[in-house]
């Protein structure tokens, strides 16, 4: 999520929980204090009509005419009532308390205390009041009944319009956080976009410090143009560094390939002429390491050219892999086994070819006898092939087997091994040397 719809989620969530407690908060005490204004305007009708019934019960308990009583509540009443007595006889009632319902007496008879119930119908709420009166004869039953429909209706009406106010409210702070979380984002954003185009590989990218309002992003800003500036800086150098390095590469190379290749043509041309072993030997020997700095030589040219990423693949299978060990191993006499499991690889072949000879003659250079055989054997997995060349060594040698037989020709392998997206590792007792060389398949390469 970008920065500023997040910034934006906040505030509103933020505004909206305010707008929404601050509206039911006021919705609930509008209802509640229009309900008691209600309520004591009903007890206040309760009220005088417990006095007007009290002042005449003296006439009730004679029997006497119910005009006076009737006037004075007709006079005085805007509510509907009714006069009764426990037995459920009505004494007196208005004229429209027929639509009342039958009188609801309490359960037991307590003077002085006011029974107080709500009646809902889809049409009308109403508030009933009953009370008992005392009287020499059975007790008197009063009660008013006090219509809520106006009150419910007005509640109602506050409910709708809190409702479409917290409606218009979060509209607008909706709007109000988006302008903020943008005016609070937005200074970052330049920065932000220069560090996507870094990400992206764009190392001259700067950022314009004047654009941006905030001085603390401002501050951020100026330290990130000089950070990228040291970075050029840095880069420039290492550029620098490298076409020397190159160019230096490339002239070694070049001095050693010439002499090189003199004195394989000497070589070959003694082979041809002795016919004494012990001189053959010798020369097969020359030949061999003459053969071995020439191709470290054509490789250190590869490795380090410009071109060093662009491989140029061949399907190789264990055959051909098996026939280059037995041509490395043959002049120099060297026992070896071979048992590789049957698979293809995707390789450079000369590189690969470089990375084999390098580790095979450091491996028939660190065996002291050649009847010992070096042992090689590959192992086939789903996702990569393994190749083990394993020798022996005795303890002389075991000592200075890594600086003197494994160096430069070991580094350059593993370098090899790396552009093949592989890797190498070795594995060094007193007794022996094993060098492992891992090939990722190149199905496998392709889909992690």
């Amino acid at each position: 999520m970008k920065p500023y719809l997040k910034i934006f989620t906040i505030l509103l969530a933020t505004f909206v929980t305010f707008i929404c407690a601050v509206g039911i908060t006021w919705f609930t005490i509008a209802s509640q204090s229009l309900m008691q204004q209600a309520q004591e305007r009903a007890l206040e009708e309760h009220k005088s009509l417990e006095y007007i019934t009290k002042q005449r019960v003296p006439d009730i308990e004679k029997d006497a005419p119910r005009e006076p009583l009737e006037n004075d509540l007709r006079q005085t009443l805007q509510s509907e009532y009714v006069i009764g007595s426990t037995s459920g006889g009505i004494l007196l009632k208005s004229e429209d308390y027929s639509a009342f319902g039958p009188l609801e007496l309490m359960s037991t008879v307590n003077y002085d205390t006011v029974w107080i119930k709500t009646y809902q119908s889809p049409t009308e709420t109403m508030l009933v009041t009953q009370e008992y009166i005392e009287t020499a004869f059975s007790p008197l039953v009063i009660s008013l009944r006090y219509d809520l429909t106006n009150t419910i209706q007005t509640i109602n009406v506050l409910y709708f319009n809190a409702v479409s106010v917290m409606i218009v409210a979060t509209l607008g702070s909706g709007v109000i956080a988006w302008i903020l979380a943008r005016y609070v984002v937005k200074p970052t954003e330049t920065l932000t976009q220069a560090m996507a185009e870094v990400r992206a590989g764009n190392l001259k990218t700067t950022v314009r410090v004047d654009e941006i309002d905030s001085d603390r992003v401002a501050a951020v800003a100026h330290q990130f143009n000089i950070m990228m500036a040291s970075v050029n800086q840095q880069l420039s150098s290492l550029t620098d560094a490298n076409a020397s390095q190159q160019e230096f590469i490339s002239y070694l190379s070049h001095e050693i390939k010439t002499p090189l290749t003199s004195i394989l043509g000497n070589v070959n041309r003694l082979l041809s002429q002795n016919k004494n072993p012990e001189v053959e030997a010798t020369l097969v020997a020359i030949h061999q390491e003459a053969y071995r700095l020439k191709s470290l030589s054509v490789s250190l040219l590869k490795l380090y050219s410009q071109n060093t990423k662009v491989l140029q693949n061949v399907t190789l299978d264990t055959q051909w892999l098996s026939e280059l060990i037995v041509s490395i191993a043959e002049p120099t006499r060297q026992a070896l086994t071979i048992e590789l499991e049957s698979s293809t690889f995707e390789l450079d072949e000369g590189l690969f070819h470089i990375a084999i000879l390098n580790v095979m003659t450091n491996a028939i250079e660190a065996t002291m006898d050649r009847m010992i055989p070096i042992h090689v054997w590959g192992i086939d997995t789903p996702t990569h092939y393994t190749i083990h060349i394993k020798n022996r060594i005795t303890s002389k040698r075991s000592l200075t087997s890594k600086s003197e037989n494994f160096g430069m020709g070991l580094s350059l392998t593993d370098k090899i091994m790396m552009l093949h997206n592989g890797s190498l590792t070795t594995h060094h007792t007193e007794t022996h040397y094993e060098v492992v060389l891992t090939i990722p398949h190149r199905g496998y390469y392709e889909t992690v």
